[in-house]
């Protein structure tokens, strides 16, 4: 469980605390820090029983000017593990611009379908949320700058995240950028293109420590370049193996390639040859996620069914970009590219026969992939 918090002074409590109510009693079972950039508590509770809802409270000691302290408190539920349900239901929410905040709508819509699972799978907001642009320097202006931006998320879906798990993923917008070639952590040097974070690492790691503390635990904690946190791995709910990747984060710039386009990750011309953008050593996922993948397909422990979860689709369905009349023969931005390294990822998780679910395009789209001919794989 994640607990997100306001910015507070240096004599302001430090920590929070997780009770759970216990007949007519509330209990702490768990105390956490909250993070003094992220402003984030994440909280880590062994031995859960997952046979029953739990009612559960986050207490906060707010202290005024005189160091008098008053209790504040959210409340929520924590689900049983519906492991003896026959479907478990995933609502999948990407790209809110929040143009029409507090999104009651949306919500109002959401709450009616009650889902078990809520899959954000990127752009949880963009950089004119709220309409005030963005600050990208110092540091520390620049964190509470994202941060209110990611409240606008916070206050939507809360009275849903509240009884209920989510996952969250990073994608473009999150980390200012308005697409995202992560290269595996590595800092923007030249253009977007060429792949890169344009902000700094200890930004990025906020958005990271935000949107994914609460996410089980990533397959390899070792950080990517530059210290950048990797919160890629498994979760299992309602007998769902959900695996969890960041697809962005690694993956190699177009200017590595050349469309032959006025923009470097589309290409417009019906008659180019996309072979020739299949160059050898570009990466989609990376060594370590493919590694996590393999052991993940072939892992039946405790699930009967397997989904993918990821900021975008493994294809290129989009046949147009902007204008009516802007074709597209490839779009480098979509999961389709590289070829080989989409291919090998596919191939990977064919033996898993799972569902992806993912964001991104802004197209509501359902497909079946194929590698070798179409429809051969999940």
């Amino acid at each position: 469980v994640s607990a997100q918090f306001p910015p507070l002074g240096p004599t302001d409590t430090p920590d929070a605390r997780l009770q759970v109510r216990d007949g007519s009693v509330w209990k702490t079972v768990g105390t956490a820090a909250i993070h003094p950039e992220a402003r984030v508590a994440a909280f880590r509770v062994e031995k859960w029983d997952t046979t029953r809802d739990m009612p559960y409270r986050v207490t906060y000691a707010l202290r005024d000017r005189d160091g008098a302290a008053t209790e504040h408190e959210w409340t929520g539920r924590i689900r049983r593990d519906p492991v003896d349900r026959e479907q478990l239901s995933v609502a999948d929410v990407s790209c809110n611009i929040h143009t029409i905040f507090p999104n009651v709508p949306l919500v109002r819509s959401m709450a009616k379908l009650d889902p078990d699972v809520l899959a954000f799978t990127g752009d949880q907001f963009y950089e004119t949320t709220g309409g005030h642009g963005t600050q990208r320097a110092p540091l520390a202006p620049a964190i509470i700058d994202y941060l209110r931006k990611w409240y606008f998320h916070g206050w939507t879906w809360r009275e849903l995240m509240r009884d209920r798990p989510s996952v969250s993923l990073p994608d473009d917008h999150d980390v200012y950028q308005g697409n995202l070639w992560g290269e595996g952590g590595e800092g923007q040097k030249t253009t977007q293109e060429a792949g890169g974070y344009e902000m700094p690492a200890a930004w990025v790691n906020v958005v990271h420590r935000t949107q994914t503390s609460h996410h089980p635990d990533p397959y390899d904690p070792a950080p990517s370049k530059r210290g950048t946190i990797n919160y890629y791995g498994p979760m299992t709910y309602g007998k769902v193996s959900f695996a969890i990747l960041a697809d962005r984060q690694w993956k190699s710039g177009p200017d590595r390639v050349q469309t032959g386009g006025p923009r470097r990750d589309h290409v417009v011309d019906p008659n180019f040859d996309c072979t020739k953008l299949d160059v050898p050593g570009l990466v989609l996922l990376g060594e370590r996620q493919e590694e996590f993948l393999k052991q993940w397909a072939q892992d039946w422990r405790g699930h009967t069914l397997k989904a993918v979860l990821s900021q975008t689709v493994f294809a290129a369905v989009a046949t147009h970009h902007g204008s009516y009349d802007g074709y597209l023969k490839a779009d480098l931005d979509s999961g389709s590219w590289p070829q080989t390294a989409r291919n090998r990822a596919v191939d990977i998780l064919r033996p898993a026969m799972a569902l992806h679910i993912n964001g991104d395009q802004h197209l509501a789209t359902l497909v079946q992939y194929g590698v070798a001919q179409q429809r051969d794989s999940m």
